[in-house]
């Protein structure tokens, strides 16, 4: 029978291929297969988990938009130089970043999707109630990627459509858009009770308390983008009397989603991402945790809360509380784990001694322990670290408000380093991509020569690749612009807050 049976499969699987032969593609055309037991509307009607499935989908989405925008991000700002030719070096002269660099398009693509596809569950998820496994937790953080998904095409892009095919919505639009979104989020959060298994397997379990706590961290944020002091400040003191040492970290590993930015800081053997040498301590940022897993990256912790508090306190001219809050911001930075690497970088062509000294430019004190030297053993900060203490904070009680600012924009360029947070300390906003004009049809007639297709650069950057140039001389190395002062002197321009 068995012989019979395999005759049979046999036989007709070569009818099979003798007809598809003859017929061409038309006898398997798989844009018209059909399975009459599973359809759309069978699907839609009966989602049971499908709320989770967003979720978890939701968490992957949000963890690459994070990466691919630190490897632009960082690439354009002071904090990195691109010493390969493999990502564009276009990104290393910010004026001129241009919609064609396909490399942009890594800041913004993976953002829109996160978007696309919250927007997806609420409207076939979230709002369906036939979902009987969902939960409040579950639903809440659909939400809140939304809301983050708008805050970070806020703090990139000018104005950027929300829908297909839709018209440009200026950022400001976006950031009262991720309000509603975050408060939704809060709000089913605080009716959710219990652990709701909705991460991805690297955080298998979160509780909707987790899900408020990161509310108001994100709440925080926003507002703060807003310009609104007493609703940042209610929100950072809310989230820090929550979780004094909290982070929401995006997580990777090496099979189903690495990190974008981490293979070029570290993965790679050619390093292609090199800090600023005042920078080198921090560097790098993210390693292998296992043989298949890359380092999560933070996206809201506690020490943003701090450094809102002290931009508020800086903006009302309270330079005691300013002190406190930036004091507050180090400790935390400070205390967070450590662990070691050995790297295997050989810093080509760039200082990697570690007794030199480096001067944020010609008119500042040289500071040593600011470079490691490789290959060798360096310590790995994965979530923040900076070398500045509260008795440097402390130091500051005679000297004045600048003084004071370019403080708290250094303690932002370490906290925040290889996040891809340092260009909006720096008022860049990057092109829309190519990519979405030539596709959108309600932007196409500006053929990439509006506004919002070219790179927006303050007149306080430097030119050219200014920020990343240095000199060594005997064994001080001497930064062109120390930009933390430079940014200091144009807070009226950069900090969200009136009083600059």
């Amino acid at each position: 029978m068995k012989n019979f049976v395999f005759s049979r499969i046999h036989v007709i699987g070569s009818m099979v291929i003798a007809l598809f032969v003859l017929a061409g593609c038309d006898l398997i055309d798989v844009t018209k297969v059909q399975n009459p037991a599973t359809t759309e509307p069978q699907l839609l009607a009966g989602p049971n988990g499908a709320t989770r499935a967003v979720a978890v989908g939701l968490r992957r989405q949000f963890a690459s938009a994070v990466a691919n925008n630190s490897q632009v991000c960082e690439i354009v700002s002071d904090n990195y130089k691109n010493v390969t030719t493999f990502v564009s070096v276009q990104l290393d002269l910010p004026r001129t970043v241009d919609l064609n660099d396909i490399t942009v398009g890594g800041a913004y693509i993976g953002t829109q999707s996160l978007l696309s596809l919250a927007e997806f569950g609420i409207k076939n998820t979230v709002d369906n109630a036939q979902d009987l496994l969902a939960t409040d937790a579950q639903r809440a953080q659909v939400f809140f990627f939304k809301g983050m998904a708008l805050m970070m095409l806020s703090e990139k892009f000018v104005r950027f459509p929300l829908v297909e095919n839709g018209p440009l919505v200026p950022a400001a639009d976006a950031r009262k858009q991720s309000i509603a979104a975050f408060r939704e989020a809060l709000r089913r959060a605080t009716g959710a009770t219990g652990t709701q298994a909705t991460d991805a397997s690297a955080n298998p379990a979160i509780t909707a308390a987790e899900i408020i706590t990161r509310c108001n961290y994100a709440l925080a944020r926003i507002y703060r983008l807003e310009g609104n002091k007493d609703s940042a400040a209610f929100f950072a003191r809310a989230g820090l009397m929550r979780s004094p040492e909290y982070v929401f970290t995006a997580t990777y590993d090496v099979i189903n989603l690495g990190s974008a930015i981490q293979d070029f800081v570290s993965n790679r053997t050619d390093h292609a991402f090199q800090p600023n040498p005042r920078l080198d301590f921090l560097d790098p940022k993210y390693m292998f945790v296992a043989a298949t897993v890359n380092d999560p990256h933070p996206s809201l912790k506690a020490e943003e809360a701090h450094l809102i508090l002290a931009e508020i306190a800086l903006s009302n001219n309270n330079l005691d509380a300013a002190r406190e809050s930036m004091s507050s911001a180090a400790r935390v930075a400070r205390n967070r784990p450590i662990r070691m690497m050995n790297d295997r970088d050989t810093r080509p062509n760039r200082p990697n001694v570690a007794t030199l000294n480096v001067r944020a430019d010609a008119n500042s004190p040289a500071v040593a322990g600011l470079i490691v030297r490789r290959p060798g053993t360096v310590p790995v900060y994965g979530i923040s670290y900076t070398n500045q203490t509260p008795d440097s904070v402390a130091a500051l009680s005679s000297r004045n408000r600048e003084d004071h600012l370019a403080m708290l924009f250094l303690l932002r360029q370490h906290i925040f380093f290889c996040e891809g947070r340092r260009i909006e300390d720096l008022a860049i906003k990057l092109p829309l991509p190519r990519r979405q004009i030539d596709t959108n049809p309600t932007l196409l007639a500006a053929a990439g020569n509006g506004p919002d297709a070219k790179v927006i650069v303050p007149d306080f950057v430097p030119p050219d690749d200014e920020m990343d140039q240095f000199t060594v001389s005997g064994t001080t190395v001497t930064m062109r612009w120390d930009m933390n002062r430079v940014i200091a002197r144009n807070a009226r321009l950069v900090s969200p807050f009136s009083g600059f």
